[in-house]
């Protein structure tokens, strides 16, 4: 089976952590699946662009950038990101909806305290700028470009994330780890958080602690911006899923795995698009 989600030229932790699920979450079950089958995993990857296959296998991917797909008859969705996704393309309400990265502690127990204060900036961002915002505020700095398992041992020893990476909050609400939404760039996408929060009945709120959607770069800018992050880690401003919304989503997600696993494993290789009459 051929997978596919977004490679960059730079690694990303959101892109780079389908390498790390499949094969926990899957195991060795598709080994014997032919390169006809495309498996569509996680990422904003919902578009026009997706590679022809004999049969598109659908878990966890959304919409996000470009014009949607056309699903014909040898695609089978097995979950969408969220409803944002499943409205978009008329999908049949039975089809699970959830990002598969809430899994991450269902497929791994992670080592860690949950003791510091974390900024996750986005991977396209400066970088080098957030690295010093966090060191003068005396957090742990998390790059969203290193390792997923580094990436995800520093999560896991947070007990609150401030980050502009969406995968990074998808992890630390599975980890129940507070986080705080922050807008630091353009770049970032706010219905692609509502659309996986929605799964979970929540809203994202979002702050900006530069007053600016492109993060302006000057030094008086920044300091505010320090000063503002400071205050967003010390006021009443973290949001977190509810255990039992989590809970669903979870069982859902494994459910869908285990319907896939049985399909595909008794040689299946087409199965009807959801889409609604």
């Amino acid at each position: 089976m051929r997978y596919h989600w977004h490679r960059g030229d730079a690694p990303n932790f959101g892109d780079d952590l389908n390498a790390w699920l499949w094969p926990r979450l899957f195991g060795d079950a598709f080994a014997q699946v032919p390169d006809e089958i495309l498996f569509v995993g996680m990422g904003s990857i919902l578009r026009d662009d997706v590679p022809p296959a004999e049969r598109t296998v659908v878990f966890g991917a959304g919409i996000g950038y470009g014009p949607l797909p056309t699903p014909t008859p040898a695609w089978d969705f097995a979950a969408v990101r969220g409803p944002l996704t499943a409205a978009a393309l008329a999908l049949d309400e039975g089809v699970v909806q959830g990002d598969p990265a809430m899994l991450v502690p269902r497929l791994e127990a992670l080592p860690g305290r949950a003791a510091r204060v974390s900024l996750m900036p986005h991977h396209l961002g400066d970088l080098r700028r957030w690295r010093l915002v966090a060191r003068a505020l005396g957090w742990q700095f998390i790059d969203a470009t290193q390792s997923v398992e580094r990436t995800l041992a520093q999560l896991r020893d947070t007990r609150l994330l401030l980050t502009a990476a969406l995968h990074g909050a998808i992890v630390a609400d599975a980890l129940r780890v507070p986080w705080v939404a922050i807008r630091t760039s353009t770049r970032i996408q706010v219905d692609k958080w509502r659309d996986w929060a929605g799964a979970l009945e929540l809203e994202p709120r979002f702050r900006d602690p530069f007053d600016s959607g492109a993060g302006r770069t000057g030094v008086v800018a920044i300091a505010r911006g320090v000063l503002r992050l400071r205050r967003l880690a010390s006021a009443d401003t973290a949001q977190l899923s509810r255990d039992r919304n989590l809970r669903r989503a979870q069982d859902r997600l494994l459910d869908a795995a285990d319907r896939l696993r049985h399909r595909l494993g008794q040689g299946e290789t087409r199965r009807p698009a959801q889409a609604r009459r």
